[in-house]
């Protein structure tokens, strides 16, 4: 039986978080504008092209970026606040029978709105805060993730069906998919896209990002095997879980809603590789998105591309370790 949740609204009454949500939701797709114009292309020996990430050294756009941070702290906190006068005055509904624009909007606005607390603390801290390859400095890497397990925690209570967080539908062929699209992702997309890409292109397929994860991995070996096994189940658990859990569960459930499983699939997907700001690896993690979302929609539930996402980090991570 599909129940609907929903409070008594007064008649005259307004919605005070949403224009703030709205805000910064505009400033998320701001922010990863300019985190993409930050990317530099440079030359390499033999004719290829390097990425590399460029840094802020102006002082004048220093001060921008700070003034446009603090703006949006003033904006998380005004969501905050306007979120407990909603909930009091009843405009805080949570539908039980799909996901709506308003869980796509505000969950949005929560990662924009603790990313740039995070960023602002760290203008005035020290970055890292732990020492290298503690368990410390591994929690603090994955702060965000855990950061969007809290909120779907508090905004899904009773809802987490709608995610796809339920028991799959055909399991036993969903296993034997997972086994036969694990060797797809971790052959077949670096013979048949990371490479031939690369070539195309004439781009290192070297990424930055891949290689600040592997030294965190080996300092965290190199301090104390249990730190190594922390980042392993930070990076090869932890990791997947939050990142199916906004991607396929909430960012492509409510887009196939909106414009088909097609179109749902592809923009989710192309969000995914997006967001990784790493031009480098931007192809294949397009093409890893689109199969762990094909995996989701076939059969109705998020643990499929949850484990096959889990795997292929895992992977990556023993290969780091040993």
């Amino acid at each position: 039986m599909q129940t609907r949740l929903q409070l008594y609204t007064p008649l005259n009454a307004k919605q005070k978080s949403k224009p703030w949500a709205i805000v910064l939701f505009v400033c998320y797709l701001l922010t990863l504008l300019f985190e993409l114009s930050m990317i530099r292309i440079v030359p390499e020996a033999g004719g290829y092209w390097r990425v590399t990430q460029g840094q802020v050294t102006e002082t004048s756009a220093a001060i921008f970026i700070l003034a446009y941070g603090v703006f949006q702290l003033f904006a998380a906190l005004m969501l905050l606040v306007t979120l407990g006068l909603d909930r009091r005055s009843g405009f805080l509904f949570r539908d039980g029978s799909a996901l709506t624009g308003t869980d796509f909007l505000y969950m949005v606005a929560f990662v924009q709105a603790f990313q740039m607390t995070v960023l602002l603390l760290y203008g005035f801290l020290p970055y890292p805060l732990f020492s290298e390859g503690s368990i410390g400095e591994i929690i603090e890497g994955i702060s965000l993730h855990l950061f969007i397990l809290l909120v779907t925690a508090f905004w899904f209570s009773g809802r987490t069906r709608l995610l796809g967080i339920q028991w799959p539908k055909r399991p036993v062929l969903m296993i034997v998919s997972l086994i036969v699209l694990f060797f797809v992702i971790t052959v077949g997309v670096d013979h048949l896209v990371t490479g031939p890409v690369s070539e195309w292109l004439h781009l290192s397929p070297d990424s930055e990002r891949e290689a600040e994860i592997k030294q965190d991995v080996t300092d965290a070996k190199n301090s104390d095997w249990l730190n190594g096994w922390a980042s392993l189940i930070a990076i090869g658990v932890i990791v997947p879980i939050a990142e199916e859990i906004l991607f396929r569960g909430l960012i492509q459930t409510y887009l196939v809603k909106r414009w088909g499983a097609f179109f749902g699939i592809l923009v989710s997907s192309f969000w995914f590789a997006l967001i990784h700001v790493d031009i480098a690896l931007f192809f294949p993690l397009f093409a890893i998105g689109l199969i762990l979302g094909i995996t989701r929609h076939l059969f109705r539930s998020l643990w499929g591309s949850v484990i096959l996402h889990s795997f292929n980090n895992l992977g990556s991570v023993l290969s780091y370790l040993f």
